[in-house]
């Protein structure tokens, strides 16, 4: 990489060239840069490893991934929530990873002597090849990875079903189809069985990302788990809540199941469950 287009990359990321309503022109720069001009038979994706939160992320360019966080949006408030109170045997689950963001973010805090988990539950095979990829990179600061992260391979779901993974809007916006036989097959399964499947018996924080599909995957977990495993922390988007077929899920997480919220912003709600 030559150093223009490392100043230039430098720019987009740490000035008003990532941010608002130059984000999209950015990132448009930046995919024909990489994308068209240094895709090749031996480089069928580029990609750049680059550092957020001080923790090595790698980020590729291709037509669907989504590059927000390259330039600079970054979910710091979400992030830092998260990371907040992490102690030996932390269990963070991930729903709807998609290439490991969050879960890297968590995983950058955890050492070779910390007892922890991190599951991080995608339907896309693809994003669950570029989650342990970009965990590889935290080995080299004595992270033992593979000691502390599980990749889940499902779409989390009120039942067992084989559906389809609509990714035409791209990665980051990828979506579960069940009226159609397009897209890329996968299958659902509910929560309490996928974390029954990883012998996990609590959960101290949860993030949730499934481009409106939230509260069909979380739902039938809180009417069925016991209140020992209910997350004493959790971060869900809600820009996609007129998705939502229960419009009060939120209201009754405050009142039924004892959360409060925490913070909120233009994308999250990160909500704390009151002892």
């Amino acid at each position: 990489m030559s150093l223009f287009e490392k100043l230039v990359i430098l720019l987009i990321r740490n000035t008003f060239l990532g941010r608002g309503f130059f984000r999209k022109y950015s990132i448009h720069f930046l995919k024909s840069q990489f994308l068209e001009k240094r895709t090749s038979p031996s480089n069928p994706t580029p990609s750049l490893v680059v550092r957020v939160h001080n923790t090595p992320f790698k980020f590729y360019f291709d037509k669907l991934s989504n590059l927000s966080k390259f330039v600079g949006k970054d979910d710091k408030e979400e992030i830092e929530f998260l990371q907040a109170g992490i102690q030996d045997g932390f269990v963070f689950i991930d729903i709807g990873a998609n290439n490991g963001f969050y879960s890297q973010m968590i995983l950058s805090q955890m050492n070779s002597n910390k007892q922890g988990t991190i599951l991080s539950i995608e339907p896309n095979p693809l994003m669950c090849e570029r989650i342990r990829e970009n965990v590889e990179l935290l080995d080299k600061k004595n992270i033992k990875s593979n000691k502390h992260i599980h990749v889940a391979n499902f779409a989390v779901g009120k039942n067992n079903k084989d559906v389809f993974l609509d990714t035409s809007s791209g990665f980051g916006q990828a979506c579960i189809n069940e009226s159609t036989n397009t897209g890329i097959p996968v299958k659902t399964k509910p929560l309490i069985e996928i974390l029954q499947a990883y012998s996990i018996v609590k959960i101290d924080a949860l993030k949730i990302d499934v481009e409106g599909y939230e509260v069909d995957a979380l739902a039938p977990f809180f009417e069925t788990a016991p209140i020992e495993l209910l997350p004493k922390k959790i971060v869900i988007e809600y820009t996609h809540k007129d998705k939502w077929k229960d419009k009060d899920f939120i209201d009754r997480l405050l009142s039924k199941y004892n959360y409060a919220i925490s913070e909120r912003n233009n994308s999250n709600l990160m909500l704390s469950k009151n002892a």
